[in-house]
């Protein structure tokens, strides 16, 4: 299943701020692709998905990260180039809530201060560990801290937008 986060970084000392068309929300919120596809007409897919994320860039956001299942995290940042987050490949696990978990780490990372490619690799870190953990939000620190090292962020190539 195709799943966007649409979020707005926070000012130095702010709240992070989401919001669509139709809401206006003082965290992350999370889009499916019935959602994303609003934006588009057609499958949001390839280059229709950096399309479907830019048109959510020029109505406010600040990033806009879209999860695709197995294929990398697309992030679309509104003042830069398209990248992708390419978490480890991980043998059986489960995939229920963990672009929850992944928001939530990116949250904090945004509180933290961190760049916008920590900030993803945190939460693609602990995306992965909840995945490991059968959805259950009981990975460690210490466990998506190791991960992290193995989390690839990169500029979306021209073929694979």
């Amino acid at each position: 299943m195709l799943s966007c986060q649409y979020t707005r970084a926070p000012p130095a000392g702010g709240q992070i701020e989401a919001r669509s068309s139709a809401v206006h929300n003082p965290r992350p919120r999370r889009f499916d692709d019935w959602e994303l596809a609003a934006y588009v007409p057609g499958p949001v897919d390839g280059p229709l998905a950096v399309a479907a994320a830019r048109r959510l860039c020029d109505a406010g956001a600040k990033v806009v990260v879209v999860t695709r299942a197995q294929a990398p995290i697309l992030v679309v940042p509104a003042d830069d180039e398209p990248l992708e987050v390419v978490p480890p490949a991980l043998p059986l696990g489960f995939r229920e809530e963990c672009g929850d978990t992944m928001m939530g780490a990116i949250a904090a990372g945004w509180t933290r201060g961190l760049s916008l490619s920590e900030t993803l690799v945190l939460g693609a870190a602990a995306g992965s560990v909840n995945f490991l953990r059968h959805g259950l939000g009981t990975g460690t620190r210490a466990t998506v801290e190791e991960l992290a090292g193995r989390i690839v962020v990169r500029r979306v190539a021209d073929g694979a937008r």
